[in-house]
């Protein structure tokens, strides 16, 4: 599969630092998909977009993640929680103490 990558403008982004460039569809995307089910390839879509993201000066939140990956801030929210429960940190803007996974 080919990456696909997206310039995105943060909803609530520092002053001159919110166009970022996030990777929206990676290369081993299908293979997730087929071994982890959607929900596993939207949890690693999640933790990359809000990686890059955090790499690019400019964490992103839940209303940025639900836009690009078209699904609800209430999913979302369950999908971190699921992450932390395994030992993950999803590193999103408003969330004190998170850190880069990977």
């Amino acid at each position: 599969m080919v990456e696909a990558t997206v310039i995105y403008e943060a909803l609530k982004a520092p002053e001159g630092n919110g166009k970022l460039k996030l990777t929206l569809i990676g290369s081993d995307d299908a293979k997730t998909l087929k071994s982890e089910g959607v929900g596993g390839l939207r949890r690693k879509r999640l933790l990359r977009l809000a990686g890059e993201a955090f790499d690019q000066g400019c964490p992103i939140g839940y209303k940025d993640l639900s836009s690009l990956l078209f699904t609800s801030v209430s999913t979302l929210k369950r999908d971190v929680t699921l992450i932390e429960r395994q030992g993950g940190g999803v590193p999103l803007r408003g969330r004190a103490g998170q850190r880069r996974q990977g």
